[in-house]
């Protein structure tokens, strides 16, 4: 489990030849190229780490909309109403919900990181619905030495931002770097598209979901 303190040490064994932390201008500048190397690693890919499962807003009146979280980035699952254990609500596009029918159920989401973003349901959910959904989220920026990296790989950062700045020095050295970060960022992806042990690694095909085997 790594810390940005533990990032920022290896940083500096490499840049200062001294894994001592930076301090005043140098730290501030570290800890924004990191997180500058965090976001560029949440946005390359649907991380399972940024996935938000079974988050479930409180619904104290009927309503057509509630907020969504500050790191909301988009929907992973359709709303299911578990009170009725039954509903779900499927996604749109916003613009499409004029050719909906009033009682047809569907479910959009809108704002941005400015004002905020929402999720609006039709039609509105009772008071006391218990609405259940997965949604993936933006990473959070580290701001204190103690901040545990989310972030699975601790050499994605360190070398995205060393070859930051030795980029900023004209240092030609900033491309072998960019080239180790690159190389990271593509492991990653390989991990993440590899199916666990315990799952079963297949396609699903429409017989089997019914029980349906060949020659019986």
């Amino acid at each position: 489990m790594a810390t940005l303190s533990n990032v920022l040490q290896d940083i500096s064994s490499i840049v200062n030849q001294d894994p001592a932390l930076p301090t005043g201008t140098d730290l501030s500048m570290q800890v924004n190229l990191a997180n500058q190397a965090l976001n560029e690693w949440g946005e390359a890919y649907q991380w399972a780490q940024l996935r938000v499962v079974g988050f479930a807003p409180s619904i104290l009146l009927s309503t057509t909309s509630t907020a969504l979280p500050s790191n909301f980035e988009k929907l992973m699952s359709r709303p299911f109403d578990v009170t009725n254990n039954t509903i779900n609500y499927e996604e749109i596009r916003p613009e499409n919900r004029f050719t909906k029918d009033i009682n047809e159920r569907y479910c959009y989401t809108g704002g941005d990181d400015a004002v905020g973003h929402y999720i609006v349901f039709n039609p509105p959910l009772a008071s006391g619905a218990s609405i259940n959904f997965d949604f993936q989220s933006v990473p959070s920026s580290m701001v204190t030495l103690q901040d545990v990296l989310v972030c699975p790989s601790k050499n994605f950062i360190v070398h995205r931002v060393i070859g930051k700045i030795y980029e900023s020095r004209s240092d030609p050295r900033f491309q072998t770097f960019k080239s180790y970060a690159d190389g990271a960022m593509v492991q990653l992806i390989q991990e993440e598209a590899t199916v666990s042990g315990a799952m079963t690694n297949q396609v699903p095909v429409q017989d089997k979901k019914f029980g349906f085997r060949i020659g019986q």
